[in-house]
């Protein structure tokens, strides 16, 4: 086993690139478990999520609501100000593959 020092040395690096990448390559949405709600699973979680009710507009569009950030320990008004998505942008991803 190498000291962490050593490791991190070791480690290659090289230049990121973002060609190919297309945000629309990942359908990662799904219906969930109510196929007939028209929700996705971001809206999904919202709904389940939040800390003080949201409401289902035209489009499923989430409006209102309040949500509690474990990251940072601040509550969240409106989902906008959300992503719930990944916790590596998939850009980010796809650069550094």
């Amino acid at each position: 086993m190498l000291p962490i020092e050593a490791a991190v040395a070791a480690l290659q690096s090289a230049d990121e690139s973002r060609t190919g990448y297309s945000r629309t390559a990942f359908k990662y949405w799904t219906a969930r478990d109510n196929p007939t709600d028209g929700c996705n699973t971001r809206q999904e979680v919202l709904l389940a999520e939040a800390t003080v009710a949201s409401e289902v507009g035209p489009r499923r569009a989430i409006t209102g609501g309040t949500w509690f950030s474990y990251y940072n320990e601040v509550a969240v008004d409106g989902a906008r100000g959300l992503d719930i998505d990944r916790m590596v942008p998939l850009a980010e991803a796809w650069e550094t593959q």
